[in-house]
């Protein structure tokens, strides 16, 4: 995803590539799993979210909260992304808020990985554990960029 696509003051008019909406990434997950005899294969989050990176935005530490079927990543009072996991395997990833990335670094890659928090059963109730690196979301960092303007000023001696 791109931190240049979201929806707010600070991205407008700053999307260098002229991408629209890759704030956001779907897919399934069943690739991941091969279910077996023992079908059908539901996939959902673990409440348990100590796996999951330490990461940061504006400065502050993003906490992690499970409800149903969606993760929530807030920093402070501010929602900085979601991940929706169906029983079916369909995942939409909604990147709402800037993460922090690596400084000077121009336009890098943070991933985020969701392995630990992921979930596959069978009919049965068997169920595998992901490997740590099986789903990982890239964030694409917003880099500023010249906007074409000049600015000239006068003095006199």
């Amino acid at each position: 995803v791109q931190e240049d696509d979201l929806n707010n003051a600070q991205s407008v008019g700053n999307n260098e590539d002229g991408s629209i909406n890759q704030h956001i990434a779907t897919g399934n997950l069943s690739a991941l799993v091969s279910v077996g005899s023992d079908e059908p294969l539901t996939f959902s989050l673990n409440p348990n979210t100590a796996g999951l990176p330490n990461l940061t935005s504006k400065g502050e530490a993003i906490g992690y909260s499970v409800m149903g079927d969606t993760l929530t990543a807030s920093a402070g009072m501010r929602t900085i992304f979601t991940l929706t996991v169906q029983p079916n395997g369909d995942y939409t990833f909604t990147l709402i808020d800037q993460l922090d990335h690596p400084a000077g670094n121009g336009e890098n890659l943070l991933e985020i990985n969701f392995g630990s928090i992921l979930q596959a059963r069978d009919f049965d109730q068997d169920f595998v554990t992901f490997n740590a690196n099986s789903f990982v979301i890239q964030v694409e960092d917003d880099v500023p960029v010249l906007s074409g303007n000049t600015l000239q000023a006068t003095v006199q001696e």
